[in-house]
């Protein structure tokens, strides 16, 4: 009968996982983001935070991250961060670690440099800017032709407000919302794919200190049914932007996990800083691009050194 399964149906998986285990989150290639959130298909993760500080860039970066050291690809819809020459400016900069801007001569990657990281967000990076519209049915219809002919394996939507919604008569905002997570969540679990959900906070009064405080779960603008329905909550803030902007100390933390034995523990990450020479956030002075920086050296200087990504490195 459609639609309806028993125990059996899947108990070859069961047996599978029994001897073999559940699929569990794959690693960030960051110690400390391993412990609060990893990668794991089937799951909605929602980034939020404050206006302008960082939540697409660290998002961007984990992705970037990922697609170097495994090869992952990536459909992202983000029109806030058109044109496209300006977002695929902003990942090969971080994927080099030098400014693409001739305004900069002096820490200017060379031609070289340039055709390498072009080369590599073509192979990685694919943008959906529908022609007609932002419908979310639209979206994840782009979504599945790039599943299906280039096997992307996630989906970034950046930010939620830029969707345009189809809210039905008379439906009220946390109906619509749990609807639309809904949407997302089966879009995930059916593709085995994962997928990233950037939304913005309720900027609140600054505190006696002069500070906003800490993003929160319940002040995702439109309200905590994004939290209810995501499987997993993250938040980025710059604690100290609202008293000096150009402080670049950056807290990350994980506020809901919901299958923490499998993806992460909720905890906060406080010693991040975020280098804007090189476009790159540093971990308590770490970043794997130090690796990803090796292994492309190696990869320049002998024709037969195996992909980028081989995971044998």
């Amino acid at each position: 009968m459609e639609g309806i399964f028993e125990v059996n149906d899947i108990r070859d998986s069961l047996i599978d996982g029994f001897y073999n285990g559940v699929e569990e989150g794959t690693t960030t290639y960051i110690p400390d983001v391993d412990k609060a959130w990893r990668w794991r298909p089937g799951e909605v993760n929602i980034w939020t935070g404050y206006q302008n500080e960082g939540k697409s860039t660290f998002l961007n970066q984990l992705s970037c991250i990922k697609a170097a050291l495994e090869g992952w690809k990536f459909g992202v819809f983000s029109p806030e961060n058109m044109p496209m020459n300006d977002f695929v400016n902003e990942l090969i900069e971080m994927y080099i670690g030098k400014t693409s801007n001739p305004t900069y001569k002096s820490s200017q990657m060379c031609l070289e440099e340039y055709e390498e990281g072009l080369a590599f967000v073509n192979e990685h990076f694919y943008l959906i800017y529908p022609p007609k519209g932002f419908l979310l049915e639209t979206i994840l219809e782009k979504a599945k032709i790039l599943i299906r002919q280039k096997g992307i394996n996630s989906l970034i939507i950046d930010p939620y407000n830029t969707v345009q919604h189809k809210m039905r008569s008379g439906e009220r905002e946390d109906l619509y919302i749990s609807r639309f997570m809904s949407e997302l969540k089966r879009f995930a679990v059916d593709n085995h794919i994962s997928i990233h959900l950037v939304a913005h906070q309720i900027t609140p009064r600054k505190g006696d200190d002069g500070r906003y405080p800490k993003p929160d779960v319940n002040y995702i603008k439109g309200g905590g049914t994004f939290a209810d329905k995501a499987d997993n909550v993250m938040f980025i803030w710059r604690p100290n932007r609202a008293i000096d902007f150009s402080n670049k100390l950056v807290t990350f933390g994980s506020q809901k996990i919901k299958k923490q034995r499998l993806v992460g523990i909720p905890q906060e990450i406080e010693t991040i800083e975020f280098n804007i020479k090189e476009s790159r956030y540093y971990f308590n002075n770490f970043t794997p691009f130090t690796k990803i920086d090796e292994i492309r050296r190696k990869k320049r200087s002998s024709p037969i050194i195996a992909p980028l990504y081989n995971k044998q490195e």
